[in-house]
Protein backbone atom coordinates (compact mmCIF):
# COMPACT_ATOMS: atom_id res chain seq x y z
CA UNK A 1 0.00 0.00 0.00
CA UNK A 2 1.61 3.46 -0.84
CA UNK A 3 1.41 5.57 2.01
CA UNK A 4 1.51 9.46 2.15
CA UNK A 5 1.72 12.10 4.98
CA UNK A 6 -0.24 15.33 4.99
CA UNK A 7 1.62 18.23 6.07
CA UNK A 8 -0.68 21.08 7.50
CA UNK A 9 0.09 24.43 8.13
CA UNK A 10 -0.61 27.71 9.97
CA UNK A 11 -0.58 30.03 7.59
CA UNK A 12 -0.27 30.27 3.75
CA UNK A 13 3.07 32.24 4.09
CA UNK A 14 4.57 28.64 5.77
CA UNK A 15 3.13 26.86 3.21
CA UNK A 16 4.39 27.73 0.65
CA UNK A 17 8.14 28.23 2.30
CA UNK A 18 7.99 25.17 3.16
CA UNK A 19 6.90 23.58 -0.50
CA UNK A 20 10.35 25.79 -1.80
CA UNK A 21 12.70 23.98 0.44
CA UNK A 22 11.14 20.67 0.30
CA UNK A 23 11.23 20.67 -3.50
CA UNK A 24 15.03 22.02 -3.02
CA UNK A 25 15.97 19.41 -1.33
CA UNK A 26 14.60 17.00 -4.00
CA UNK A 27 11.53 16.08 -1.94
CA UNK A 28 8.99 15.33 -4.04
CA UNK A 29 5.39 17.22 -3.16
CA UNK A 30 2.39 17.36 -4.39
CA UNK A 31 0.20 20.66 -3.38
CA UNK A 32 -4.15 20.14 -1.87
CA UNK A 33 -6.43 21.55 0.01
CA UNK A 34 -6.66 20.92 3.03
CA UNK A 35 -9.46 17.80 3.73
CA UNK A 36 -12.83 18.33 5.61
CA UNK A 37 -12.18 16.03 8.19
CA UNK A 38 -9.00 18.11 9.20
CA UNK A 39 -8.68 21.50 11.18
CA UNK A 40 -6.08 23.98 9.89
CA UNK A 41 -5.64 27.91 9.93
CA UNK A 42 -4.70 27.19 6.67
CA UNK A 43 -6.86 26.12 3.86
CA UNK A 44 -3.48 24.46 1.94
CA UNK A 45 -1.77 20.93 2.41
CA UNK A 46 1.26 19.33 1.21
CA UNK A 47 1.95 15.58 0.26
CA UNK A 48 5.02 13.91 0.87
CA UNK A 49 5.95 10.22 0.36
CA UNK A 50 6.09 8.39 3.45
CA UNK A 51 9.56 7.35 2.79
CA UNK A 52 10.48 11.21 2.85
CA UNK A 53 8.81 11.38 6.06
CA UNK A 54 12.37 11.89 8.45
CA UNK A 55 13.91 14.79 5.82
CA UNK A 56 10.27 16.60 5.64
CA UNK A 57 10.26 16.63 9.31
CA UNK A 58 13.66 17.48 9.67
CA UNK A 59 13.50 20.55 7.17
CA UNK A 60 10.74 21.73 8.52
CA UNK A 61 11.99 21.67 12.68
CA UNK A 62 15.48 23.43 10.97
CA UNK A 63 13.32 26.31 9.22
CA UNK A 64 10.88 26.91 12.75
CA UNK A 65 8.20 26.02 10.25
CA UNK A 66 4.65 25.49 12.10
CA UNK A 67 3.07 22.59 10.69
CA UNK A 68 1.75 19.40 11.68
CA UNK A 69 2.04 15.75 10.22
CA UNK A 70 -0.82 13.72 9.52
CA UNK A 71 -0.88 9.82 8.11
CA UNK A 72 -2.46 9.19 5.02
CA UNK A 73 -3.30 6.49 2.26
Amino acid sequence: MFMRVLVTFASAREASRCSRLLEESGIAISVTAVPEDISAECGIALFVKEEDRTACENIIAENRIRATMHERI
